[in-house]
C-alpha cells in the first residue's frame, strides 16, 4: 500500500522530481541570463552614473549552474545514478560553480589600481581555486558514479568448436595408435 502511494507521489519511475529539478535549474539559468543582459544593458546605457560590469561573472555563473544541473538531472536515469547521490553532487556543483564565479566578480571589486594584485590573490585563494576544485570534484564523482553503475558488458561464449574439435580428433587418433 505504501509503495503504491509513493509511486503515485513520485510518478512513473520518479519523473516528477526529475521534471521539478529540471524546471528549477532552467529557471536559475534563465534568471542568470536575464540578469546578465540587464546589467550589461544598464551599464552600457548610462556609463556616467557607473557601470556594473563586475557583476556579469556572478550572473554568468548562475547560467552555468542552471545548465549543468539540468544536464546532470536529465542524464541521471541514463547513467542509473541514485537520487541521494545526485542531490549531493548537485549541492557540491552548485556551491563550487557559484563560488568560482563569485571569485570572478570579487576580482573586480577594488578601490585603487595598486590594490588589484592583492585583491586578485585573495579572490584566487578564497574563491576561484576552491570553487573550481569543488566543481571538478562534483563532475569527477558524477562521472565515477556513471561509470560504476553502467551495466556489465556481455561476454561472448568461447567458440569451443573451433579449437576443441582438432584436439578431440588428435586424441582419437592417438588412442587408435595405442
Amino acid at each position: 500500500m505504501m509503495a503504491k502511494q509513493a509511486g503515485q507521489v513520485l510518478g512513473e519511475n520518479g519523473r516528477i522530481p526529475t521534471l521539478m529539478l529540471v524546471i528549477f535549474f532552467a529557471l536559475i539559468s534563465m534568471a542568470g541570463c536575464l540578469l546578465t543582459f540587464l546589467v550589461t544593458l544598464t551599464s552600457a546605457a548610462s556609463p556616467e552614473t557607473g557601470t556594473f560590469y563586475e557583476l556579469v561573472p556572478l550572473f554568468a555563473g548562475l547560467m552555468v549552474v542552471g545548465l549543468g544541473g539540468a544536464v546532470m538531472t536529465i542524464l541521471r536515469r541514463r547513467f542509473r545514478i541514485g537520487w541521494l547521490a545526485l542531490l549531493g553532487l548537485l549541492i557540491v556543483w552548485f556551491g563550487g560553480v557559484g563560488l568560482f564565479f563569485f571569485g570572478g566578480t570579487a576580482v573586480f571589486f577594488y578601490d585603487e589600481p595598486a590594490e588589484f594584485i592583492p585583491n586578485f590573490g585573495f579572490a584566487m585563494a578564497m574563491c576561484i581555486v576552491p570553487g573550481g576544485l569543488l566543481a571538478l570534484a562534483a563532475l569527477a564523482l558524477y562521472g565515477y558514479s556513471a561509470w560504476r553503475s553502467r551495466p556489465p558488458t556481455a561476454q561472448h561464449p568461447v567458440n569451443e568448436a573451433g579449437w576443441i574439435q582438432p584436439l578431440k580428433e588428435q586424441e582419437k587418433f592417438s588412442q587408435e595408435d595405442d
